[in-house]
């Protein structure tokens, strides 16, 4: 899939993402405020900053799809990781402003009832999101972006804690009014195990850390099957957003003509892209066996 297919798929599945955040958040509010809670208040302002990262993650998508120039030979795709760094930190400060409030009001007992509208909100927003997120998270895995997958887990930290408020509000109205702002923690909690998880997964990728050892042992085995191969060694690989960039050194025989060695330098390489839909650039050095003293 080139980049301009990515782009489209990526940005629409995302453009409609952000026009139900923004329906939902504004929903989602005018209930909480009516309904009286607090949990589904902490829930709009989580609906609010999926919006928002909808819009990262909508640059990211642009910036990520320009293709290589002078100053980025190896493309723009990092732009994708850092957007999907951007969304893992909103998570992060949305989750703290609602733990915040959730326990100055336990501490400070400013706990009410909530109305019945907040629990038929939070029915329909588990609803929409849980679909959101199944799919967003089908895109993002089938163009291969870490910010559309990190778009995704942020719908379904939003369809979760519509579960939890769901149960908050409930036990609220059921004589319990101290649920609700635990529910509101709940959220919380949820909400911070997934803003670590894709900061996590997008700092390895800022910082280089090599592909998954499977994929470098495939490349090895791929090379290796080549019968002018010798050995190979010095097998290098790294992501730059949904691409990869990988290295290698293979082993000829020392009789081998320059021009010989140079195709089936050229050979080995097709031959492991072909079995890499995501390898975007792969350099062969070549060296030569030393004849046995």
């Amino acid at each position: 899939m080139d980049n301009a297919q990515r782009l489209i798929k990526g940005k629409n599945v995302t453009v409609k993402g952000l026009i139900i955040n923004v329906l939902l958040s504004a929903f989602k509010l005018t209930a909480g405020i009516i309904g009286r809670s607090q949990a589904m208040i902490a829930d709009a302002i989580h609906s609010l900053s999926d919006a928002l990262t909808d819009v990262i993650v909508i640059l990211g998508l642009v910036l990520g799809s320009k293709p290589k120039d002078k100053t980025h030979p190896y493309g723009h795709g990092k732009f994708e990781t850092i957007a999907a760094t951007a969304v893992g930190l909103l998570l992060l400060g949305v989750a703290f402003k609602i733990g915040h409030n959730a326990i100055r009001s336990l501490l400070l007992k400013n706990i009410t009832e909530p109305g019945l509208i907040a629990l038929v909100a939070a029915l329909v927003c588990l609803i929409i999101k849980e679909w959101l997120y199944r799919c967003t998270i089908s895109v993002g895995r089938k163009i291969d972006s870490l910010a559309c997958v990190a778009n995704a887990w942020h719908h379904r930290s939003d369809a979760l804690s519509s579960i939890v408020v769901l149960i908050g509000i409930a036990a609220a109205r059921a004589g319990f009014p101290i649920f609700d702002p635990v529910a509101a923690l709940i959220v919380c909690i949820f909400i911070l195990k997934f803003s670590f998880d894709i900061i996590k997964l997008s700092f390895t990728e800022l910082v280089e850390t090599s592909v998954d050892p499977e994929i470098i042992k495939k490349i090895e085995q791929i090379a290796q099957l080549q019968k002018e191969v010798i050995s190979v060694h010095g097998i290098k690989a790294r992501k730059v957003g949904p691409k990869i960039v990988a290295e290698l050194h293979i082993v000829l025989n020392p009789q081998t003509k320059l021009l010989n060695a140079h195709a089936i330098a050229k050979k080995t390489e097709k031959e492991i892209i072909s079995h890499f839909k995501n390898i975007d650039e792969i350099l062969i050095h070549i060296d030569h066996k030393k004849d046995d003293v």
